[in-house]
């Protein structure tokens, strides 16, 4: 069990309670965390995190480059993967849209995903 973030905020309810989040949408978010968090960024756990904001800087923007990434950085999580649908470049940051499968079922969610990069 978490507290559930929404715009990486957390959700209250009315009393200003922290509202949980449990099963499938906490690994959702669970996973969107490890996505949108740069690799090494975590002082506490330098694995956690992800290297897709380096697309940026590179050449590479491939959607199979950027799906590779984020799928590694997926890999603590047991039984999670994404397909990459599209991204959309702004100046400094990437929008990924995909969809996740789930110890091997499809999840009716679509995932948006901000990735920032260090510039």
């Amino acid at each position: 069990m978490d507290s559930k973030l929404e715009n990486m905020d957390l959700v209250l309810d009315a009393a200003g309670n922290s509202v949980s989040v449990t099963g499938v949408e906490e690994i959702l978010q669970r996973a969107v965390l490890r996505m949108m968090i740069p690799k090494n960024a975590f002082v506490y756990n330098r694995d956690l995190g992800c290297t897709a904001g380096e697309i940026l800087l590179s050449q590479s923007k491939s959607l199979e480059n950027i799906e590779m990434r984020l799928n590694e950085a997926l890999a603590a999580i047991d039984g999670i993967w994404i397909k990459v649908i599209r991204a959309e470049q702004d100046v400094n940051r990437i929008r990924v849209t995909a969809t996740v499968r789930y110890r091997g079922k499809m999840v009716e969610k679509e995932v948006i995903v901000y990735i920032y990069g260090n510039v």
